[in-house]
């Protein structure tokens, strides 16, 4: 069981909602007086299929998004037995971003790809993964943050910082990462909300074109990122910047559910130039939904301020528990 999975289930118990697991406890049925719900993991019965499968498709997802007007990367949506089309496509557009499709956690995505041999490394070791189709897009030039928001509220804003290390000027990076991994909140699941760092293709990759190797050891201080995407799940780290986003990242948050058919709410990935300003069409793009967004990330953040978010989210699935005497 996940930790989201558990956040909901507490909140369950505390408004008298009763659970029942199912399935080897993977669904749970939620019951209050006559009112029956289903949860498994991050889902429940109010999210509709339609809603969860554009959103698992990065090419549907940015179509909706621009007929409603919402600032996407530019970019186009190849097989994998498209490898000269890419390239031609990549021309004159460097730097990209190189991501499977459908995909999540941040797994096989490449960014930052300057040049064309970088694009052909990356390409090759998705082919050989087995990924059958990919997006590639020009490279957004900002920091990233996961927004969770229903269609009329905003709950939590954490800055996702990407994987990296802090240099003492006498340990090599792989030494940094063992040191980083021993902090006891890092954890070998994926899914928690404070994951160690793996060395895989995509870090080699990053190091091998900031002329860096694991043997490389940075000066004190010096900061090495070794990813150029920011998932919680490969090694990032959450910040919480609720308190601190611009009025107008409200409103492109709302803006981005509503413009997914059905979605009752969702984990928005919002990459700016600056949160606390306001945003202008360029100033932003929504990289992805996440129709089963990440919670915990909110509940436990590696800086800054918790936020019981499943407690809002229980509110649009049982809204009559909402003044109960529980709360």
């Amino acid at each position: 069981m996940n930790i989201a999975t558990r956040l909901f289930l507490n909140e369950c118990r505390k408004r008298g909602i009763k659970t029942r697991p199912l399935c080897e406890d993977k669904i749970f049925e939620l019951i209050y007086q006559e009112h029956y719900e289903y949860l498994y993991a991050q889902f429940f019965s109010i999210t509709p299929a339609t809603a969860r499968q554009i959103c698992a498709r990065k090419e549907l997802t940015k179509a909706f998004l621009a007929k409603a007007g919402i600032s996407v990367a530019k970019g186009d949506y190849f097989s994998i037995d498209q490898p000269d089309e890419a390239l031609n496509f990549a021309n004159n557009r460097y730097p990209l971003v190189l991501k499977p499709s459908p995909g999540g956690h941040g797994e096989g995505v490449f960014a930052n790809i300057s040049d064309e041999s970088f694009l052909e490394d990356a390409w090759s070791i998705l082919s050989e993964s087995g990924v059958k189709t990919v997006l590639l897009e020009e490279f957004f030039h900002g920091k990233e943050y996961r927004i969770l928001a229903t269609k009329k509220k905003v709950l939590g804003v954490v800055r996702r910082v990407p994987a990296n290390v802090v240099g003492d000027g006498l340990s090599t990076i792989s030494n940094l990462i063992k040191s980083k991994n021993s902090d006891p909140r890092r954890s070998d699941d994926t899914g928690d909300p404070v994951v160690k760092i793996f060395v895989d293709n995509t870090i080699l990759s990053t190091l091998k074109e900031k002329k860096l190797a694991l043997s490389s050891i940075p000066a004190e201080g010096e900061r090495v990122f070794l990813r150029e995407n920011s998932n919680i799940s490969t090694g990032g780290e959450s910040v919480d910047y609720t308190d601190k986003i611009d009025p107008s990242v409200k409103k492109i948050a709302l803006k981005v559910i509503n413009a997914i058919p059905g979605l009752p709410y969702a984990g928005i990935d919002f990459m700016t130039k600056d949160i606390t300003k306001k945003q202008k069409a360029d100033d932003y793009i929504i990289v992805e939904v996440n129709s089963s967004p990440g919670i915990d990330l909110h509940h436990f953040p590696y800086k800054g301020k918790k936020r019981n978010v499943a407690s809002q989210l229980l509110n649009l699935v049982f809204p009559e528990t909402t003044n109960n005497n529980f709360l």
